[in-house]
């Protein structure tokens, strides 16, 4: 299976081995210094049934393979000033 976003704010796909596609959530966003970002959100796979993205800037979610998501305990008490939380994965 495989996970990805085309564009910014665009419906999340799960892609099968068998070749069929799944929507999994539509409007996970993120925006760079006032900027949006240009491509899909990154994903790191947690286990053979979730993966850890954002659903917005600073708010990370857990996203299933039924497309449940799920808020994580790193979007709690974030204050002004101090640093947000953001997933970042290197694209080769």
């Amino acid at each position: 299976m495989s996970i990805d976003q085309e564009n910014n704010g665009g419906p999340i796909l799960l892609h099968k081995v068998d070749g069929t596609t799944k929507e999994l959530a539509k409007g996970f966003s993120v925006a760079y210094s006032n900027a949006p970002f240009r491509g899909g959100l990154p994903f790191l796979w947690l286990d053979d049934r979730r993966v850890l993205t954002q659903e917005a800037n600073g708010n990370l979610v857990t996203l299933d393979v039924d497309g449940k998501a799920e808020k994580t305990a790193g979007n709690q008490g974030r204050a002004k000033g101090r640093a947000v939380a953001a997933v970042a994965v290197s694209r080769f």
